[in-house]
């Protein structure tokens, strides 16, 4: 286990022994993984813990060198592992536009480029008989439109950084008619 020490801006509850949410954030931004950091504060966005007055108050309490991850925060983010896919595919380099909403279909996670369709799935939310009919029947009308449907399950999202990546550039390298090595 790493200690990490820092000031704090806010009052302790000595009560029950908690530091501010601000203060926690804060401490997230400065001693977490780029992607793990950016997962917590997309959360915390959508629950309404932080807005935007407390995005310029965490900006000011990080170091420099880290508050250019507040840049990549998107409340849209549905959960904690489409904010770390998100992360890692724009820290690999490409353009990802969340919950694009197609017609007929509804939103999907992710698009990178024209084609490439990334749907994140949770055990929670997708691992049910009904729910798992429901996201097949999207992905064929995706496919029957021409998309290209990539899903990365939590564990993938968690572990297998190089393996999402890898398999979104195969899927963009196919989308424009190129050859790739399997």
């Amino acid at each position: 286990m790493v200690r990490h020490w820092s000031d704090l801006h806010d009052p302790i509850d000595r009560h029950r022994g908690i530091v501010s949410p601000l203060d926690a954030l804060s401490q997230i931004v400065d001693c977490q993984p780029v992607h793990i950091a950016v997962a917590v504060l997309d959360s915390a966005l959508r629950i309404g813990l932080l807005d935007t007055e407390g995005i310029q108050t965490v900006h000011g309490r990080v170091a420099r060198a880290r508050r250019w991850m507040l840049r990549e925060l998107d409340a849209s983010a549905q959960s904690g592992t489409e904010s770390i896919v998100r992360t890692v595919l724009r820290r690999a380099g490409l353009q990802v536009t969340s919950q694009v909403e197609f017609a007929g279909v509804g939103f999907v996670d992710f698009m990178v480029g024209e084609r490439v369709v990334i749907e994140v799935d949770s055990e929670a939310w997708h691992g049910g008989a009904e729910q798992q009919r429901r996201d097949y029947a999207r992905d064929l009308e995706l496919a029957a439109r021409g998309a290209i449907v990539i899903r990365v399950n939590y564990s993938q999202a968690l572990y297998d950084h190089p393996g999402i990546v890898r398999a979104v550039l195969a899927a963009l390298a196919t989308a424009r008619g190129e050859r790739f090595t399997l």
